[in-house]
């Protein structure tokens, strides 16, 4: 990707899916909106489109948690199996 003074939101995915991290759009846009992801600088702007620094995505980047695999538990679970048969027959 060759450098510029400001990314895009689709060159920041562009990024990350290089880097192995690929996100949805909506996904980006729900982290910035919740201020999990680098804002826009208002500076950057062009029109309504809005722009980030290179620098602050790729410092995000390399300090996002890694993501949880499917066999990783996400959570404390309510009843395993052979609680759910005991709270039946209890």
């Amino acid at each position: 990707m060759a450098e510029q003074e400001a990314w895009t939101a689709d060159e920041v995915l562009a990024y990350l899916a290089e880097k192995g991290k690929p996100i949805s759009r909506v996904t980006w846009h729900s982290y910035v909106s919740r201020k999990q992801a680098p804002a826009a600088d208002p500076a950057l702007k062009v029109g309504r489109t809005p722009r980030w620094r290179p620098d602050h995505i790729r410092e995000w980047q390399e300090s996002r948690p890694g993501q949880g695999g499917p066999n990783q538990p996400r959570g404390p679970r309510r009843h395993t199996p052979t609680q759910l048969g005991r709270d039946m027959v209890e």
